[in-house]
């Protein structure tokens, strides 16, 4: 779990936030751009595989892929981070 909340500090926040509501420095830029909450119910719902996916190829519009900075092993424990913050 440390790790994934190390990785999620570096990689994440800036646009989810520390809790993960979406609601990261990013958003006061005013750049009209939003993240996704990830303890909503769109995450929530949807499987690790599916989160993992996200981390590893990115996302439709604004979310990049970190397989160049996250290994396989790491995108995992993100995702178990995830999990947590959703209080799972």
């Amino acid at each position: 779990m440390e790790k994934g909340q190390e990785l999620f500090k570096y990689n994440c926040i800036i646009c989810h936030g520390p809790e993960g509501k979406g609601d990261g420095p990013i958003v006061k830029k005013g750049l009209g751009f939003y993240p996704l909450n990830l303890a909503g119910p769109l995450t929530v719902n949807r499987t690790d595989g599916f989160i993992y996916a996200y981390i590893i190829y990115g996302g439709k519009v604004m979310m990049p892929a970190y397989s160049e900075n996250i290994s396989e092993t790491d995108a995992w424990h993100v995702v178990n981070y995830v999990r947590k913050l959703q209080g799972k």
